[in-house]
């Protein structure tokens, strides 16, 4: 039992890491190319990573 809440616990931070990750490179693009295309590729991927 303690086994599973640990495996939930890491695959959780492994998650939010990705979607941290993929967040900075949108934003870092965003930088370079900017627009409104850029804002909705991030809502997408989040709506995506939180199951929505």
């Amino acid at each position: 039992m303690v086994a599973v809440v640990w495996f939930a616990a890491i695959l959780t931070l492994c998650t939010q890491s990705v979607i941290v990750a993929l967040r900075q490179d949108l934003i870092d693009r965003a930088e370079t190319e900017g627009g409104d295309a850029i804002d909705l590729e991030i809502a997408r991927l989040e709506r995506r990573f939180r199951g929505a």
